[in-house]
């Protein structure tokens, strides 16, 4: 990865999430990161990756509304970032749309992960990407942002984020919000993942 450049400090909040990630790291599990909306989650998990260094590549998996931020957390410690498409016609909308918030910001349907870049992929075009990213995800680190997203059994873009999850060989779910109904069916899948259940 190219060097490290934020000059950025964990808050002891952050500090604390990340002090847990590296645990379950170590004994084999996923990281299942909530953290209240604007606490530091982008940074923390980009920490997490630097610190564990597991794995050249990485798919953020995220809701539109987010990319402008995502990138610059991702662009602010110095790593490169592209947002994957799931065809030339979007790709060209997205450059459009994308233009005053992240005008910096590669568009790409190239669905071959580039090592040592944060491939963005937006939630609802995961299952159209599901099985070209497949086979990549033993080596990739899979970070899916606002996973309570990602919690209604019987759709695509869940069955897509779980698919991807079980696969890859590093996981961070995170989101302010993990409980968004009396339901709590659909978090439990991603606990499996995260915890021994």
């Amino acid at each position: 990865w190219p060097e490290w450049r934020s000059a950025l400090t964990l808050t002891s909040y952050q500090s604390a999430a990340l002090a847990d990630m590296l645990v379950a790291w170590e004994k084999k599990f996923a990281s299942f990161l909530w953290m209240l909306v604007g606490t530091g989650k982008t940074l923390t998990v980009l920490t997490y990756l630097h610190r564990t260094a597991a794995t050249a590549t990485v798919v953020w998996a995220l809701p539109k509304t987010a990319i402008a931020s995502v990138v610059e957390q991702i662009e602010s410690v110095g790593w490169p970032c592209v947002l994957l498409c799931k065809s030339l016609g979007t790709a060209k909308a997205r450059r459009k749309n994308l233009q005053e918030g992240c005008p910096q910001l590669s568009v790409t349907t190239n669905t071959t992960l580039r090592p040592h870049c944060v491939t963005l992929v937006e939630h609802d075009m995961l299952r159209d990407l599901v099985d070209k990213l497949a086979s990549q995800m033993p080596q990739t680190a899979f970070v899916f942002d606002e996973v309570h997203k990602a919690m209604q059994g019987g759709t695509k873009r869940t069955a897509s984020a779980l698919r991807l999850a079980k696969l890859s060989k590093q996981l961070v779910a995170l989101t302010g919000t993990p409980i968004v109904t009396k339901e709590a069916h659909g978090l439990r899948e991603w606990l499996k993942l995260c915890v021994p259940f």
